[in-house]
């Protein structure tokens, strides 16, 4: 007995028997791929969304490593900026307030720094917004370290300036304490040569045996060593600047001349009695901005007879 074949019609959903025509069975054949074909683009779809490869793997294993780096190179960038931020304080607040300079303004320390616009091509994926996060505070870093090195030159030239000027200003005696004694002081006395009328005295008078040394009280340079002054007798004066000038008068001899450049305590005459005056003597006087000024307002008068004697020492080395 022949067996019956039976088929399924996919459309109309229904079970016959018999023989079908070859255009059924294309249907049926068809009707099959097609579901499989939508299967196994779905089975593809969830495996690649689900499942990496090796290659994609081992792609997100060094992104996340570079990642790792790049956060600690942060840490450490941090780390420099907030100790460049300390020595900023200490610059504004300690260094450029001893040496008189003005703080240097937050707009200078913070100019040509951008912000992430300047990086955006770094902030278009989260995988390379670290790196532009990295390169932001590395710029940052360095343009503050720019500006505090053009601080710290600027500060090495102040503190030249101010040994320059501390060791200009004339603050020593311009003679050894035991070879004088006082005879007259700055302001009003009596006249010397008329004891009834009274006269400015703009110096101070260090009495003395004829040859005593004179020394410059500052560093300097003469713009008077040769010659007389009228009252003066021979006379040496020297400019010191920053608004200082000395004037060392009535000297038996002068050992310098105009143009010398001095240092402080450097010898530079010997007392006398030249010019209009009562007995050897030295008439010292201190001009400051063109206004005379008591001496011994400028003198350190507690310099110690050691401490004057290694001046002297070091000046004549000099010389």
């Amino acid at each position: 007995m022949r067996k019956k074949k039976y088929f399924i019609d996919i459309e109309n959903i229904t079970v016959s028997s018999g023989t079908k025509n070859s255009t059924s069975n294309k249907k049926v054949w068809v009707g099959g791929s097609g579901v499989s074909l939508i299967m196994g683009v779905l089975l593809a779809i969830f495996f690649f969304h689900f499942f990496s490869s090796p290659n994609e793997k081992k792609l997100q294993r060094e992104i996340n490593e570079y990642q790792i780096k790049y956060q600690i190179l942060n840490t450490r960038v941090n780390t420099l900026i907030g100790g460049i931020n300390t020595l900023e304080e200490k610059d504004d607040n300690t260094y450029r307030v001893i040496y008189e300079l003005q703080p240097v303004s937050v707009d200078m320390r913070k100019a040509g720094i951008g912000g992430a616009v300047h990086y955006k091509e770094f902030f278009q994926s989260d995988n390379t917004k670290i790196a532009g996060i990295s390169m932001r505070n590395i710029d940052l870093a360095m343009r503050k370290m720019q500006i505090q090195t053009e601080s710290f030159t600027e500060l090495e030239e102040a503190a030249r300036d101010k040994e320059k000027m501390l060791a200009s200003i004339p603050t020593i005696m311009p003679v050894i304490r035991d070879q004088i004694r006082i005879t007259s002081t700055f302001g009003w006395r009596k006249n010397p040569f008329n004891k009834r009328i009274t006269s400015f005295h703009s110096g101070i008078d260090f009495a003395g045996k004829v040859g005593t040394p004179i020394y410059a009280t500052g560093d300097g340079v003469v713009t008077k060593g040769t010659g007389r002054m009228q009252g003066y007798g021979i006379t040496v004066i020297i400019n010191h600047g920053y608004g200082y000038q000395t004037q060392y008068a009535h000297l038996s001899k002068a050992l310098v001349k105009p143009g010398d450049k001095i240092k402080r305590g450097q010898e530079i005459g010997r007392m006398g009695r030249t010019g209009a005056t009562t007995g050897s003597h030295l008439h010292y006087e201190v001009t400051k901005n063109g206004q005379k000024v008591n001496p011994m307002n400028v003198i350190n008068t507690s310099l110690s007879k050691e401490e004057y004697n290694q001046i002297l020492k070091q000046a004549k080395k000099s010389e």
